[in-house]
């Protein structure tokens, strides 16, 4: 089963990229299933404006009857962008198509299909009013897009996926949620009910993608769970370098394969710590410029205009009492605080010690570097 998962308007760029992460380090080979996460790109008009997003986001139910004259997109327009990305992007049409959109619609739901349950949307904005903590709101659009996966493995069209929606919550991934936080009990369950899933072996579904779905579900309900419990516990978490679209990413697998959103310089620098774990001296830093101006593009700098690279270096590296170095590091260490809340966030940070040095306190053996990059640097 091959799935295409597009990034449409009005979606958060760290939220896309999350998302890719996420499954890229769960989903198997052996698993028969396969997701295309792609970026066409696009550019809408916005569309939204703050207030209308506000209105939306504190719906707390899906509204079934409707007025043709109430905000939002049709269904029909959101699923008719589809195609249309499709046809302009010359995008391979595969067995499901999800679009990922923050343009509202006119029904408040959070996803839906057409009627051949081959086409889905699911709306990307809001989430973290209803799951409270903003990064949360990556596991419970994943569990949309794999509860996608089996209902179109379940139901021919749309209609027969409306006469076996539970209108009454039983915690299943074909709950309707017609009070949109009944979303958190479902998604932290995982579970299919019995009647889905008789349905599910009455139409002889894979056995292979019934266990991978209920695999990752799981797993979401899981990260959903657990993430609070993790981070104030004294279990090890790991740093992990890893490829993500020809480019090089800093990840934290227990949290998700969550991305540490760092540019290429400030991926370069933090690098270069973590492989001197004695510590740098920031004003020798300077020292390292031919390294860093060879690695910075590997880890994601696309520009052959070398001269400013190496200006952009020098401005870093030379300025007066090393204020641009400590901005850039005081950035690296707010990244890691937007994915680490509280004290744990200081496992990733770059400190100065006793002896005035600057280092990662991180055990080196909990760095995973999945890349090819072999990095020597100077001393």
């Amino acid at each position: 089963m091959e799935v295409n998962i597009l990034k449409g308007p009005l979606v958060d760029n760290e939220l896309f990229l999350n998302l890719q992460s996420l499954f890229k380090g769960l989903v198997t080979v052996k698993s028969g299933m396969k997701f295309n996460f792609i970026d066409p790109s696009l550019e809408y008009e916005e569309g939204l404006d703050e207030e209308e997003v506000e209105e939306l986001t504190h719906k707390k139910t899906i509204e079934i009857e409707f007025e043709s004259t109430q905000d939002g997109s049709s269904f029909k327009s959101l699923l008719n962008m589809i195609n249309g990305i499709a046809k302009d992007y010359n995008i391979k049409i595969k067995d499901l198509n999800i679009l990922l959109t923050g343009y509202k619609n006119n029904r408040n739901f959070l996803s839906y299909c057409d009627e051949d349950v081959k086409n889905v949307f699911i709306y990307t904005r809001g989430w973290d009013r209803i799951y409270e903590r903003s990064i949360d709101s990556v596991f419970p659009i994943a569990y949309e897009i794999t509860s996608w996966c089996l209902r179109t493995l379940m139901f021919q069209s749309a209609d027969e996926l409306d006469g076996n929606v539970h209108f009454k919550f039983k915690g299943c991934l074909n709950d309707m949620c017609l009070n949109i936080t009944d979303h958190i009990f479902k998604s932290r369950t995982g579970d299919i009910c019995k009647d889905c899933l008789n349905i599910a072996r009455d139409k002889a579904i894979s056995n292979k993608y019934l266990k991978e779905i209920n695999r990752l579900n799981d797993s979401f309900a899981g990260f959903i769970k657990t993430r609070e419990k993790m981070i104030s516990s004294d279990e090890e978490l790991t740093l992990a370098l890893s490829p993500l679209n020809n480019n090089k990413v800093f990840t934290i697998p227990e949290l998700g394969n969550i991305v540490v959103q760092l540019e290429p310089l400030w991926k370069a620098v933090y690098l270069l710590f973590i492989l001197n774990p004695k510590g740098i001296v920031r004003s020798k830093m300077r020292h390292y410029k031919k390294e860093l101006a060879t690695y910075i593009p590997l880890l994601g700098l696309k520009t052959k205009d070398l001269d400013k690279l190496k200006l952009s270096i020098d401005n870093t590296l030379d300025s007066d009492k090393n204020k641009n170095l400590n901005t850039l590091i005081s950035k690296i260490n707010s990244a890691f605080s937007d994915v680490i809340p509280g004290d744990r966030a200081k496992e990733f940070q770059i400190i100065v010690d006793e002896d005035e040095k600057s280092k990662v306190k991180i055990r080196r053996d909990c760095f995973v570097n999945n890349t090819n990059m072999t990095l020597v640097f100077s001393e």
